[in-house]
């Protein structure tokens, strides 16, 4: 875990895996590291959930890892570990697949199910692009943006999702 919690705060250093624009989460996240908000990581068997990690609904500074993610390699823990602390800073689906897929590209992130394509789908829309709390996708090319300060697509992520056509 120690290994998990260092390289998320790795990616943090310099922007957020060199995004630009994402300044208040990257501050908020590194919050939650450095131990100025407490953080409390659990480890659950899981037996009736899918997922290798969550959050609770509302975000409170709590995850919970699922022991069977331990079992898969390094870089795998350390991607799901950050993607779940994209949602303890009350980022959503979109947000924290976004940002695991961008962070971790060189190995560790995994592309989003068919579950979460019908999660971003549910999403506000605007001009043709589903808005998390910190991305912008856009189901015709798959493309992913940081959502700037007006709404508007920022930086370009250096992942695409699956394109979604109507």
């Amino acid at each position: 875990m120690h290994t998990a919690v260092r390289m998320a705060r790795a990616k943090l250093m310099r922007g957020i895996c060199g995004l630009s624009g994402l300044e208040p989460l990257r501050r908020t996240a590194l919050a939650w590291l450095s131990g100025r908000r407490p953080l409390v990581v659990r480890c659950s068997d899981c037996e009736d959930v899918p997922a290798l990690g969550f959050v609770p609904e509302r975000p409170s500074g709590e995850m919970t890892l699922c022991r069977r993610l331990f079992a898969d390699p390094l870089d795998r823990v350390c991607a799901v570990f950050f993607h779940e602390l994209i949602h303890v800073c009350g980022g959503g689906e979109l947000d924290s697949e976004g940002l695991e897929c961008h962070c971790f590209a060189e190995g560790g992130a995994t592309l989003p199910g068919a579950s979460d394509y019908r999660l971003f789908r549910q999403l506000p829309a605007r001009n043709g692009l589903y808005a998390g709390a910190y991305l912008l996708w856009h189901p015709g090319s798959g493309e992913l943006f940081v959502r700037g300060p007006d709404g508007e697509p920022g930086e370009a992520l250096n992942v695409r999702f699956l394109p979604i056509r109507k």
